[in-house]
C-alpha cells in the first residue's frame, strides 16, 4: 500500500525544499519515493539539479523518483485520458465534432481537477512506498479539494437533469453510443473516491509556515479549510526561524528574531495541542541537490522516522 504525505503552505515558506528533503531521507531508508509536485515554483529541476518531466524521473537509484505536473501538461493528459469519454457524453446529445473536447479542456480548473486524479492513478499502483505531494500554494491546492466536491454535486444533478429530458434527447440523437448516465455515474464516482482519498489514514497532511503574522493568519485559514472536508493534518512545520542567541546580532536580525519567537508562542498556544510542530532554524544558505537536501532533513528526522515507521505498518 502506497502512502502520500502532502505538504501544504502558503508560496514563498519553503514548502518545496521541505518536501524534497523529506523525499530524499526517505529514499535513503530503503523506501521507494517519489515526489510529485504542481507547485510552478520552485522547479524539483534547479532543487536537484536535474530535469525532471511528467513521468516518474529518477534522481537517484533504486528510490528516488519525480514528477513536475504544470498547467499545460495537466491539461494534456486530461484530454488523453478523458477526452474521448467527454466527446461521447457531448456528442450523444448535439451534433458536435471532436474540437470539442479543445473547448472543454481549455475551461477553468480542468487541469487542476486532474491533478488529483492523477496522484490517486499513481498511489492505487502501488508502484511506490511513498509519494511525497508538493502541493500548489495554499489557495489553489484547497481549491482542489473544494472543486471536487463541487464536481461531485454537480454530477448528481447532471444526472437528474439528464433522466428528466432523456426521452427527449432519445427522439434527436440519430448517433448513439454510450448511455451518458453511466459516464456521469462513473465520474461522480471517481470524484467520490478523490474525497474519500484525502481523508484516509494513509493520506497524511502536513502545513509548513513561518513565524509571522502573515505565516499564522494563512495557516489558521488553511487548517479551516481542512476542517470543512474532515481532513486532519498530522502537522505544523515552522521554518525559517531566527532566535536571539543566534550568531548574527545586528538590528534586522534581533527585530527579525524578536517576531518569529513571538508568534512561535503563538502557535504554541493555539495549535499545540492540537498539532504536532517540527522547527526548522533559519539556513542561511541555498538549498538544492541530494547532500544538501539530506543535511537540511535533520531538522525534520523526528516527522521522517514517524512517516517511515508508518510505512513499514
Amino acid at each position: 500500500m502506497t502512502n502520500v504525505i502532502s505538504i501544504w503552505g502558503k508560496g514563498g515558506v519553503g514548502k518545496t525544499t521541505c518536501a524534497a528533503s523529506i523525499a530524499v531521507r526517505l529514499s535513503t531508508m530503503g523506501l521507494k519515493t517519489l515526489i510529485l509536485t504542481n507547485d510552478p515554483m520552485p522547479s524539483l529541476s534547479d532543487i536537484f539539479k536535474k530535469e525532471v518531466g511528467i513521468t516518474p524521473t529518477t534522481i537517484s537509484e533504486p528510490n528516488l523518483y519525480a514528477m513536475a505536473i504544470d498547467d499545460k501538461n495537466t491539461v494534456r493528459l486530461w484530454k488523453e485520458k478523458y477526452g474521448n469519454e467527454v466527446y461521447e457524453v457531448i456528442s450523444s446529445f448535439l451534433p458536435v465534432d471532436e474540437s470539442i473536447i479543445d473547448y472543454v479542456a481549455s475551461a477553468p480548473l480542468i487541469g487542476e481537477e486532474f491533478i488529483l486524479a492523477l496522484l490517486k492513478e499513481i498511489k492505487e499502483s502501488n508502484e511506490f512506498d511513498v509519494i511525497v505531494w508538493d502541493t500548489a500554494p495554499a489557495g489553489g491546492s484547497l481549491k482542489l479539494i473544494k472543486l471536487e466536491k463541487m464536481f461531485y454535486e454537480h454530477l448528481g444533478a447532471a444526472a437528474k437533469l439528464y433522466l428528466s429530458v432523456k426521452s427527449t434527447f432519445q427522439k434527436l440523437i440519430r448517433r448513439k453510443k454510450r448511455d451518458p448516465l453511466t459516464l456521469i455515474e462513473s465520474w461522480k464516482g471517481l470524484a467520490n473516491e478523490i474525497l474519500e482519498m484525502v481523508c484516509k489514514e494513509d493520506f497524511h497532511v502536513y502545513i509548513v509556515t513561518i513565524a509571522e503574522w502573515l505565516g499564522f493568519a494563512e495557516t489558521l485559514r488553511i487548517l479551516d479549510n481542512f476542517n470543512e472536508f474532515n481532513i486532519k493534518p498530522y502537522g505544523l512545520i515552522i521554518n525559517r526561524i531566527l532566535r536571539k542567541n543566534d550568531d548574527c546580532n545586528c538590528t534586522l536580525c534581533l527585530r527579525s528574531a524578536e517576531i518569529n519567537e513571538r508568534y512561535l508562542k503563538k502557535f504554541y498556544d493555539v495549535l499545540g495541542n492540537e498539532l504536532n510542530i517540527y522547527e526548522v532554524p533559519f539556513i542561511g544558505e541555498e538549498i538544492y541537490g541530494l547532500n544538501t537536501l539530506l543535511s537540511f532533513s535533520e531538522h525534520l528526522k523526528s516527522l521522517i522516522d514517524f512517516e517511515a515507521k508508518k510505512i513499514v505498518l
